[in-house]
């Protein structure tokens, strides 16, 4: 396969250029906007033609030929359209006209990829070149130029599907789909639908704490929405911290916004004979007594800006030692957008997604961790007191969201 460049004032003129030097069936691969040496705007056009010139091959790229038909181009200047009239039905082909002289036109070759200057390209700065353009027709030769005929494309967009239902967003599904095809453009052998599988399990855990030493005195807060289940993480952290770690551990509300803000939190503190405070009691009683690990609630987030004010100048006064966002499963990353924006004033230090068992759209997460520039610390199923506290787990979560067998999203 013959890959070049084509770079022209206009998008007319690079197309006339491509359609002479490579003829009526090349197939444009890319288009993007150019800056000539003297800064002047230009177009620049990728296209391909096969060696073999093979008629049967099922192009992924719209061929020049009929870009230049479809369009209604502007005529360079002083160039006249010649029109040929119909002949019989029985008559011979028409030719294509020749095309006029393009001015300020440059032409360059898939390995001489350089615009035209006056000043020398230094040695380092060309094989820089030769390298992108060979891993570019790596990946065009065997993903993009006949998709069609690729025994990849079913599983490719199968997965893609899936990643798009799991409510990632659309430049984080196109971001994981081009390193994976750079992944393995370079390996003949190499699987794709693999890649992508262990590119989501990477990204997934690179947001992702796996485990937090907790130790004597650390005050641990939990802000989010309301219903997102911010007590119940709580009273399972709790359950956890005492029977697991054998440490001390108080409950605490700052909750005074809701009627009845603070009876969950002492239904887990008489269920686990733990010390709790209201809302009224918190700053004097953790001022006279700071042992043990303290775990505070808050009310939710609301769209109210005066309550948010009042609510991070309570936290302010706590000064806990981490703060953690909790947002549940079913909160989709639109919204999530706007409630992070709301908690990022508590500069959370953690996040936490609670009711995993009733979704498995995780896409959410990524989101979350780009907004609030923290990683996601724990899970829960839905709120209630059964069930663990857990540490997020990046394979299940891939495995989950692409509905494939374990061994299958392991890095």
């Amino acid at each position: 396969m013959k890959v070049k460049s084509f770079t022209a004032d206009t998008v007319a003129e690079a197309l006339r250029l491509i359609k002479a030097d490579m003829g009526r069936n090349a197939i444009v691969l890319k288009t993007r906007k150019a800056v000539s040496p003297k800064g002047k705007a230009q177009v620049e056009i990728i296209a391909c033609i096969n060696d073999n010139n093979d008629n049967d091959a099922q192009p992924a790229a719209a061929s020049v030929n009929k870009i230049v038909d479809a369009k209604k181009l502007k005529a360079a200047p002083n160039v006249v359209p010649k029109v040929t009239p119909m002949a019989t039905p029985k008559a011979a082909p028409i030719a294509a006209s020749k095309p006029a002289p393009i001015k300020k036109a440059t032409v360059t070759g898939a390995h001489d990829f350089v615009p035209k200057t006056e000043e020398p390209v230094s040695p380092v700065n060309n094989q820089k070149l030769d390298n992108r353009l060979e891993r570019l027709e790596r990946i065009l030769t065997r993903y993009l130029v006949n998709p069609v005929q690729n025994e990849d494309a079913d599983e490719l967009m199968s997965l893609r599907k899936r990643l798009s239902e799991s409510d990632f967003s659309d430049e984080f599904i196109e971001s994981l789909i081009h390193d994976s095809l750079l992944e393995t453009a370079a390996e003949a052998d190499s699987d794709l639908a693999q890649s992508i599988r262990s590119g989501l399990v990477r990204r997934l855990a690179a947001v992702m704490q796996p485990s937090i030493e907790l130790k004597e005195g650390d005050r641990v807060l939990f802000i989010g929405p309301s219903g997102s289940g911010k007590s119940s993480m709580m009273g399972k952290l709790a359950a956890h911290l005492i029977g697991q770690k054998k440490v001390k551990v108080k409950l605490a509300s700052i909750d005074d916004f809701k009627i009845g803000g603070t009876e969950e939190l002492n239904s887990y503190a008489d269920l686990l004979g733990l010390q709790s405070f209201s809302s009224f009691e918190v700053a004097g009683s953790l001022k006279a007594d700071s042992s043990g690990i303290i775990l505070i609630d808050s009310p939710g987030l609301t769209a109210d800006e005066s309550d948010r004010e009042k609510l991070f100048s309570r936290i302010n006064e706590l000064d806990p030692s981490h703060c953690v966002f909790v947002f549940s499963a079913l909160t989709r990353s639109s919204d999530l957008y706007t409630l992070a924006k709301w908690g990022r004033s508590a500069t959370p230090t953690h996040f936490a997604m609670t009711m995993m068992d009733l979704s498995s759209k995780y896409g959410g997460v990524i989101k979350l961790a780009e907004i609030l520039n923290c990683k996601m610390l724990w899970t829960s199923d839905a709120p209630g007191g059964i069930g663990d506290i857990q540490v997020p787990d990046p394979n299940a979560m891939a495995r989950t969201t692409l509905e494939v067998e374990a061994e299958l999203c392991k890095v």
